[in-house]
């Protein structure tokens, strides 16, 4: 009849919003939703592989054209295995001599080295490069290539993380400050040697740095240097700030 007719209209438009597909709007906006989810999660796969592809290149990059050789001058051996001997390190790490890359420790494939450059090697006095070498020596001990390492693999997945890229190089920076903090066993006399050491390789200036290597550079030279020609209470407090942060 009319009257069932117009009641079984009524009816009907109470019930929920339908796409024009016949499936209800909410499941359309839930499937709009999941989309996106599903292009943001490959955009963020995309970034992340990049990332990951970039350091690997970097990497294969470095050890292709990294030019060096074994040093061959005695004087320079001798004051690298004086330094070894006394830090008690026996493992094989052959001091190489470079053109413009350095002072630095690398992990190569076939293992660990030390490169200098020739033209710095050559421009300061024994006891400095002895001073530089001893910081090498000391990222080796302390394993900081692997945490360095560790840390930039932390923060890929955060790559749109300001703070995360921020606390990497925090970290660094306070990888600086303990091999830094090394020379303090040497006396204040040798302390203000080892500043005017980084100044030095601030003035020499290097190639950049490889994801593989960790290396006295030129990054935060002042703080560096006011922490080495300041007591040791003051470096002491702050250094354990610094690796706490990181």
């Amino acid at each position: 009849s009319a009257q069932s007719w117009q009641e079984l209209r009524a009816g009907t438009s109470q019930q929920p919003a339908t796409h024009s597909s016949g499936i209800p709007e909410l499941s359309y906006q839930s499937t709009e939703v999941a989309d996106f989810a599903a292009y943001a999660f490959m955009a963020w796969m995309g970034v992340c592989g990049f990332l990951l592809f970039r350091w690997c290149r970097d990497y294969v990059q470095f050890v292709i054209h990294e030019n060096s050789s074994e040093c061959d001058c005695d004087e320079w051996n001798i004051e690298w295995d004086s330094v070894k001997t006394e830090s008690q390190v026996s493992a094989r790490i052959p001091l190489h001599v470079s053109q413009n890359i350095g002072p630095l420790l690398c992990r190569m494939p076939s293992g660990y080295r030390v490169i200098v450059p020739y033209k710095l090697w050559k421009s300061v006095t024994a006891s400095q490069r002895r001073l530089m070498l001893r910081h090498e020596l000391a990222h080796f001990q302390r394993g900081d290539i692997w945490w360095s390492l560790v840390a930039h693999l932390a923060a890929i997945p955060h790559w749109f993380n300001p703070l995360a890229w921020y606390t990497v190089r925090r970290l660094e920076q306070g990888l600086e400050w303990a091999c830094d903090d090394k020379t303090r066993a040497f006396g204040e006399q040798r302390q203000t040697e080892y500043a005017s050491t980084l100044l030095a390789i601030g003035e020499f200036g290097s190639a950049s740095i490889p994801r593989c290597a960790t290396a006295i550079n030129g990054s935060q030279l002042g703080g560096r240097i006011n922490r080495l020609l300041s007591n040791s209470a003051t470096q002491e407090k702050s250094s354990s700030r610094m690796l706490v942060f990181s």
